[in-house]
């Protein structure tokens, strides 16, 4: 067992999750005074390894990892309480999903953060830590590791000091961090003021972990609140401000400021308007309007930008927020307002995501933020989800519309993959009918998936392949190892008749043997005549050579071969010089009848023309037809010459398309010639095309018809065949022109 998590609560120390020849998420007790190991109740969610977690007041708070031995990566994070050896799933994490993270402590805070994930094959490695309060079961970024993005680092705290290094990003990391927690607080210096001067405390806090705590003490004159973060107070005398913030971790700050009060100058008033960040406006515009006070004017804005000037004055904010404005005359006398600048342009972005471990379930999950605009967000899913999340999705684009209160809106797409699945995993389902009694067959061919495989019948069968099948309905479902299904379903129908079948083909070594590299016969009639009834059936051959002729009687029958476009052949079933075959029972078959046409060289090319009638002013079509008697293809090229009448005019042409000269009203066509070397091969063989001008499409098929390689749109008339994964055998190519085919040949691979 490997990348499991360890952690302990009180004396009783925990192992939780990690692999062992797959992901787990059992968790053990170790008892240190009796020795022994006590399994308690397992996370109830999905299994994982390379996770991490911290305990805070005897929770331990443990999650994220990945699951399906890689690239697949978990969401949530579980909550174990000893005491009631129970689990409670957290607020989501925040930032990417990934494994190998660090996680630590500081107080009453968790921190998790650093890590690694899988980007399209690239290892991304992570340098983010996010901190949790279990108070307020909230995330919040705490910022970013300095060292480089790692996985696998370590993370250990003393005190309020966090240790953090090592670990790897390709590389075995060195290098050593340490991070000191500390609150401050500060304001800025007190200064003279005149009387009646309206004044707003504004203090900076570092270090601290939210949520954050004020509490005001003064002397003279009185504050507007003693506990908010920014009192205010209107300054009558000289007069004293002291704050304590304290964090989440009960860590207190305290600073103090004092201003004096002088009784020159008059009181100043300051007023703002401001058009608000929207769906319009990319910023705002702020316009001051300072009534009394002794001119110039000294202009504090609150974003670190001042300036000097006379009222009215205008100023521009590129982020909405709140913001302290304050104006002082030349006398000193002062006015503090908050500027609110509202942001109503709407953003999403995308929190996190669950895949579906499978193409076609509905475990899948999609998080967004909503950042600007005005609250509330309505929310309207591409699903019909009327949240900040959808769930329940399998895998697919997914879209949600966000509108604000102010009716300013923005879309966001996401298109969810599914995390242990692939979209070109498929099963193929075929089989033998029964025949004359309960015989049928069915065999279920997964493609794509990941072995091994689980099979499950409807008849209650496990195995790949059903026997001693009756007529009927069956389906059978396919489960990979990542648990994906696939579903198929097919009929047997109920026959009780005999099958002839066999090959015609050219023996081309005249020892009556189909061998591999022999070409096939297309087309020609093979008959199967019964010598007790005279009977004659008939079958014809396929663009395999495959002929199958089904019988309703037994007995004796003779085959024969006719003679189909006129071929100059004789046929010769091979090893049956009386070419009669006998069927004893019905029901049985009769298998490789095979005929051997003679080998015949030279070139036999009938062509068979026709034509439309033709009017004046209308059109006149012809076709012309050539058929190779040849039993093997010619090597060559033939040249077909077709002169029309001088009185006509060319206008189109079908596939493949002639040379057309328009003076001497000729169409030439050069017959499709093909020709593979090697054959049979081994790794990839070479084909040549003679004889077609357009582009092309080349298939290949197996023996039992199923398309196995496409070459799509061919523009080059030699071209490579590479042997990919097929299997060894005999395999039937076409040449497609348009969804027509102009050439067909065999290839064997060894």
């Amino acid at each position: 067992m490997k990348t499991l998590y360890g952690f302990s609560i009180g004396d009783t120390g925990y192992v939780f999750a990690g692999f062992g020849g797959s992901e787990l998420n059992d968790l053990w007790a170790y008892n240190t005074d009796n020795n022994t190991w006590t399994q308690k109740t397992s996370m109830p969610s999905s299994v994982r390894s390379t996770i991490s977690g911290f305990v805070i007041n005897g929770v331990a708070y443990t999650g994220l990892g990945e699951y399906n031995s890689s690239q697949n990566y978990a969401s949530d994070i579980g909550a174990y309480n000893a005491a009631t050896n129970s689990w409670t799933t957290i607020a989501q994490f925040p930032g990417h999903l990934r494994s190998g993270q660090i996680s630590f402590t500081i107080g009453n805070i968790g921190y998790m953060g650093l890590g690694e994930y899988d980007s399209s094959g690239t290892n991304v490695y992570l340098s983010d830590i996010y901190q949790y309060n279990p108070g307020t079961n909230s995330w919040l970024q705490a910022g970013n590791f300095p060292g480089p993005g790692t996985s696998t680092a370590t993370g250990q705290n003393v005190g309020d000091i966090i240790y953090v290094g090592l670990g790897s990003n390709n590389v075995f990391q060195t290098d050593w961090w340490r991070y000191i927690y500390h609150v401050g607080v500060t304001m800025a210096a007190g200064q003279t003021v005149c009387s009646g001067s309206n004044l707003i405390l504004n203090p900076t806090v570092t270090g601290a972990i939210p949520p954050i705590t004020y509490s005001w003490s003064s002397t003279g004159d009185s504050l507007s609140c003693d506990t908010c973060a920014n009192p205010s107070v209107t300054l009558t005398q000289n007069s004293t401000f002291v704050v304590a913030v304290t964090d989440a971790n009960n860590t207190v700050a305290y600073d103090t400021v004092t201003y004096s009060v002088s009784p020159t100058g008059s009181t100043i008033q300051a007023a703002l308007t401001n058009t608000n960040i929207s769906c319009l406006n990319s910023t705002d515009t702020t316009t001051a309007i300072v009534t009394n006070g002794i001119t110039p004017l000294t202009f504090q804005w609150g974003d670190g930008t001042s300036g000097t000037g006379v009222s009215p004055v205008l100023h521009t904010y590129g982020q909405a927020g709140v913001y302290i404005f304050t104006v002082i005359d030349s006398a000193g006398c002062l006015s503090s307002v908050f500027d609110t600048v509202l942001n109503t342009s709407v953003a999403i972005t995308l929190a996190n995501t669950v895949s579906p471990i499978c193409l076609y379930d509905s475990s899948g999950k999609i998080f967004v933020n909503v950042t600007g605009g005005t609250p509330p967000y309505t929310y309207l899913w591409s699903t019909g989800s009327t949240t900040d999340s959808t769930t329940g999705l399998a895998a697919g684009d997914y879209a949600v519309t966000v509108t604000d209160a102010t009716g300013c809106s923005t879309q966001f797409f996401y298109e969810l993959n599914p995390a242990g699945d692939v979209w070109d995993y498929y099963v193929y389902l075929n089989g033998t009918e029964p025949n004359c009694s309960n015989n049928g067959t069915l065999v279920i061919t997964p493609y794509g998936g990941t072995a091994p495989f689980n099979y499950l019948w409807s008849n209650g069968a496990t195995t790949q392949s059903v026997q001693n099948l009756g007529a009927g309905n069956y389906s059978v479902v396919v489960t990979d190892s990542a648990g994906c299904p696939r579903t198929a379903t097919g009929s047997l129908n109920y026959n009780c008749a005999s099958v002839i079948s066999g090959y015609v083909f050219v023996d081309s070594n005249q020892n009556c043997s189909f061998d591999s590299a022999e070409y096939i016969i297309q087309y020609v009639f093979v008959t199967a005549t019964s010598a007790a009834t005279g009977y004659t059936y008939y079958g014809t051959t396929d663009w395999t050579g495959l002929y199958t002729i089904v019988v309703n009687d037994t007995g004796t029958y003779n085959l024969q071969v006719a003679n189909y476009e006129e071929q100059c052949s004789n046929y010769t079933l091979c090893g049956n010089p009386s070419q009669n075959i006998t069927i004893p029972i019905l029901g049985d078959s009769s298998t490789n009848n095979n005929f051997g046409a003679p080998y015949t060289t030279g070139f036999d090319l009938t062509i068979h023309p026709g034509w439309t009638s033709a009017d004046p002013g209308f059109q006149k079509e012809y076709w012309v037809m050539p058929y190779s008697q040849a039993n093997v293809p010619f090597a060559g090229t033939a040249t077909i010459v077709f002169t029309y009448d001088s009185n006509l005019i060319y206008q189109y042409s079908l596939p493949p398309l002639p040379v057309v000269d328009t003076v001497a009203h000729t169409l030439t066509w050069t017959d499709v010639s093909v020709q593979a070397f090697p054959n049979p091969f081994t790794d990839a063989t070479n084909v040549v095309v003679t004889g077609l001008n357009e582009k092309f499409d080349f298939e290949l098929y197996d023996v039992t018809g199923r398309l196995v390689k496409t070459m799509p749109s061919i523009q080059n008339k030699q071209f490579q065949v590479n042997r990919d994964d097929l299997a060894s055998g005999v395999y039937l190519y076409r040449i497609v022109v348009n969804n027509k085919q102009v050439a067909i040949g065999k290839l064997a691979a060894q």
